[in-house]
């Protein structure tokens, strides 16, 4: 509350503070410790709440695959990353069970090529239990369903599960990388499975990616241009026991 004064004005009125210094008078406004005193005992919004653990575990998830990566992984990756992980915590994080599955869609990591239109065909990843989770890739007929540069000579498919506890502990992240080449130039490619066992615990969030890399004739050194480098998170969930 102000008072008037001989001296002037002293005290408060709303969010300004007048006073006086060596006969001097002064207004200046509240400092930010009184303005939050008013808002102690107000609830957090769980929304700011969940996005907060998305983005602080989940930029180090991203930061343990990039470096399987070929291609730049800036802030517009992670900004596309924990935009998708914040949709499909938020709408699934309080259920009992969470399956790891492709039921959020993919999330595009490279900028430049989209995992979809190189890869075209499903993929299922499967939670085997014991933190060990198995990706299948069907029968492929490079023809249909795959868009590779001109004389490719081999293809890399690299799968990376990575964990996350989502909450502090010592040991709070995993990650598994495999990868499998063949020669694109045949009618048909075997099925093949990746199991990435993770040192991790039940309950905690991870995700699954796939990249495909490719080698040209007469080159013993993988494309690095960023239009032929597509990757992409396929699978999320919380691992059961």
């Amino acid at each position: 509350m102000a008072r008037i004064t001989k001296k002037g004005i002293t005290g408060a009125i709303g969010s300004l503070v007048f006073y006086s210094v060596n006969g001097k008078n002064y207004v200046m406004s509240k400092r930010k410790k009184e303005q939050q005193k008013r808002r102690r005992g107000k609830t957090i919004d769980p929304r700011n709440e969940q996005f907060g653990i998305v983005s602080t575990y989940g930029s180090r998830m991203l930061g343990l695959l990039r470096e399987h990566f070929m291609f730049h992984t800036g802030r517009d990756t992670y900004n596309r990353f924990r935009g998708w992980l914040k949709q499909a915590y938020t709408a699934r994080w309080s259920d009992p069970v969470w399956e790891i599955s492709n039921d959020s869609g993919t999330c595009t990591l490279s900028g430049e090529s989209d995992l979809r239109d190189h890869l075209r065909l499903p993929v299922s990843v499967l939670d085997m239990g014991g933190s060990a989770i198995k990706v299948s890739i069907p029968t492929i007929n490079p023809a249909r369903h795959l868009r590779m540069p001109a004389h490719s000579t081999l293809v890399r498919i690299k799968a990376l599960g990575v964990s996350s506890a989502f909450r502090p502990r010592p040991i709070g992240y995993a990650i598994e990388a495999q990868e499998y080449s063949f020669d694109p130039n045949q009618d048909t490619i075997p099925a093949h499975e990746f199991y990435l066992p993770l040192q991790a615990e039940p309950g905690d969030i991870a995700v699954v990616a796939l990249a495909l890399e490719f080698k040209l004739a007469g080159s013993d050194m993988y494309i690095t241009d960023p239009k032929w480098l597509p990757a992409g998170i396929v699978a999320v969930g919380r691992l059961r026991g």
